[in-house]
């Protein structure tokens, strides 16, 4: 079996925002990473790099307790919380503040705490500080600096899982690193190696827990994670699971993990990922169960492609438009995500469903879902049927060259 990367998709993006001493850069995709759900972070086949600069947070938060800072976030109308949030998880780890950091874990996790859109503030919180501060692919010196951190963290608070559980976040990363982006037979032998040795390390550190610690929804997905790289047998990953499932079971990134590993390219065979999302939403039920399919099917949209999941005919198109209805009204829900859902509903050439989402997006096209504005102003046309998409040539027509 090909050895897979840790799930999440992040990407190169730059943060330019104006300070009182002026322009402070701050790239590397933040900003995208909770819009896609906990559940879908870093799955791409080559994911790209990450990259960006150590900045500390802003001096208006930098003296307050960091729950403080989070409970006094808006998200829904402030376009610098995100960038807040990361740079003060970020801060706070470098500065050693670890028994604030386990605070806010439990808080997140007890409050069940998500973002506008529904993705849990907990996996963010624990994938900003599992990041490498140069990227995965930056230099030994920086990773092994980021690493020494965690094992700091853990030597002073040693019955710490929020410790433990950004460490192997971090191993994960590191093991990636080792074996590089290409395709499998790229790999070198070493990079085999040293990807397998990570990732038995990043196990280690979740199993050395002492025997009745507390264990967060992220120790279960990690561990997920972590199984699927090492190609461990189907019945230890479905145990991993169910016990994180039944300890959580409204941590949507436990099922679109366990859905990507049901891909033929994993573990899974055709038509396996569509049965157990369907399965896992009716066993969830009513609006929730909706809201889950939901998630699933834009999950496995970002890991391999909108017009593969969406033209599969065990993919239930209506379940997802109700489970979209319902996230806006449980959750709310983001910019990105309207446009992700508006491309989304026109892969699947649901021509008044995009139309609807157009009228919403107005001129508020997302840079992330269509890369440049002639793509979107293309869309735009076929879903209106204008210029070159007068005649209704098709939805073939209008999707761009990759």
């Amino acid at each position: 079996m090909i050895h897979p990367p840790r799930l999440g998709i992040v990407i190169l993006f730059s943060f330019v925002l104006l300070g009182a001493g002026g322009f402070a850069v701050y790239s590397g995709g933040q900003r995208i990473l909770s819009a896609r759900e906990a559940a879908t972070v870093k799955r791409a086949q080559a994911p790209p790099k990450i990259v960006f600069a150590i900045q500390d947070e802003g001096a208006e938060t930098a003296n307050k307790p960091l729950h403080e800072v989070i409970r006094g976030l808006d998200f829904d109308h402030d376009p610098k919380a995100l960038l807040t949030f990361d740079l003060a998880m970020q801060t706070r780890l470098r500065r050693r503040h670890y028994e604030e950091l386990d605070a806010c874990a439990a808080d997140l996790e007890r409050s069940r705490a998500r973002f506008p859109g529904g993705g849990w503030e907990l996996y963010r919180m624990l994938d900003m500080l599992s990041n490498c501060p140069g990227g995965r692919d930056g230099p030994e010196v920086e990773w092994g600096a980021h690493l020494s951190l965690f094992r700091d963290w853990i030597a002073h608070r040693p019955d710490s899982c929020t410790a433990r559980e950004a460490l192997s976040g971090a191993l994960i990363d590191y093991a990636w690193k080792a074996r590089g982006e290409g395709f499998a037979r790229t790999v070198t032998d070493e990079g085999w190696r040293l990807h397998s040795e990570r990732l038995q390390q990043a196990g280690a550190v979740l199993g050395d827990l002492p025997p009745h610690s507390h264990r967060s929804p992220m120790w279960y997905y990690n561990r997920l994670v972590i199984a699927r790289g090492l190609s461990l047998p189907r019945v230890e990953y479905d145990r991993i699971f169910n016990a994180g499932v039944r300890q959580e079971p409204g941590f949507f990134g436990l099922y679109t993990e366990k859905a990507y590993d049901l891909l033929p390219r994993w573990d899974g065979e055709p038509g396996e990922w569509e049965r157990f999302a369907t399965e896992a939403s009716d066993r969830t039920g009513g609006s929730r169960g909706d809201i889950l399919y939901f998630f699933i099917v834009r999950a496995q949209c970002e890991s391999i492609g909108d017009k593969v999941v969406l033209a599969d005919g065990d993919v239930d198109w209506g379940r997802v438009k109700r489970g979209w209805v319902a996230l806006c009204a449980a959750f709310g829900t983001t910019n990105n995500n309207l446009n992700e859902y508006c491309l989304m509903a026109g892969m699947k050439g649901d021509r008044d469903e995009t139309v609807a989402m157009l009228a919403r997006i107005g001129d508020k096209w997302d840079p992330w879902v269509w890369k440049k504005r002639s793509t979107f102003t293309d869309f735009q046309d076929w879903a209106f049927r204008r210029g070159p998409y007068a005649a209704d040539a098709g939805l073939r027509a209008w999707i761009p060259k990759q």
